[in-house]
């Protein structure tokens, strides 16, 4: 089992005094990675951040996400990885940004998901190919919800 703590301090500001994004917070994160057996292993991660919002008039948002991978190897150069994560948003001032003449907090939840097959068929080669899953709900009706489908490929060669 491994365990692995960080902490930071982020100062966020600018020069422009009109620019509400200014912030400081401490960061803070840990995984811990597990071995079941010799081809299984999970991986529990957790983050509190504090993140710059695109809409100026609430500045920032706190986010809090816990998240799981679980990875098997297959074979010695095949390995699949599941994954699935939740994460809450939380704005800190009342906004109208969703339209309306509502004025409230922002608040949202994110679920996120996916599989990732890895193949190394060569000593160098990496090659992989995922599927990931993202669904945002928020507390302004259905203005800032989506759900979001990817497909991720990557080669890579590593000396």
């Amino acid at each position: 089992m491994t365990l692995d703590l960080a902490t930071g301090y982020r100062k966020h500001r600018y020069d422009n005094d009109t620019i509400f994004n200014s912030f400081d917070d401490w960061i803070i994160q840990g995984n811990v990675d597990y071995k079941i057996s010799r081809k299984l292993s999970a991986a529990l991660a957790a983050k509190r951040d504090r993140v710059e919002s695109v809409y100026q008039n609430v500045g920032y948002f706190k986010s809090n996400s816990v998240g799981l991978t679980l990875s098997h190897k297959i074979t010695s150069r095949i390995k699949v990885d599941l994954n699935g994560a939740f994460e809450h948003n939380a704005y800190p001032r009342e906004t109208t940004e969703g339209g309306g003449a509502l004025t409230k907090k922002r608040k949202d939840i994110i679920m996120l998901g996916g599989a990732k097959v890895n193949w190394k068929p060569r000593r160098f080669l990496n090659l992989s190919v995922g599927y990931g899953f993202r669904q945002r709900d928020s507390n302004f009706d259905n203005i800032f919800d989506y759900v979001d489908h990817t497909l991720d490929t990557s080669a890579s060669c590593k000396f």
